[in-house]
């Protein structure tokens, strides 16, 4: 099951990638997202290039882990949207 990273960039547009979870993560996840908020660009690999995103580009990152049991590791459980105004 892959995992899935959606931005959406101050422009309004939105790009999607899918990626296995397990091989991003496995330093822990805590680490990871730690390191790519602290980082200036959020860097993508792709097959056969990198794609650099600038934090000041993006609106918003969307993650959806393959496995549930790393959302449990995010700071705010259980929330739920009760206004977009996006």
């Amino acid at each position: 099951m892959s995992g899935k990273l959606t931005v959406q960039f101050i422009n309004g547009k939105e790009k999607s990638f899918e990626f296995d979870p397990q091989e991003q993560f496995a330093q822990g996840a805590a680490t990871k997202l730690k390191e790519m908020i602290t980082s200036n660009a959020l860097i993508i690999q792709l097959e056969d290039e990198f794609e650099i995103i600038p934090f000041a580009n993006i609106q918003t990152v969307l993650v959806i882990p393959a496995n549930p049991e790393l959302l449990k590791k995010i700071k705010i459980s259980g929330a739920v949207v009760v206004t977009n105004r996006c």
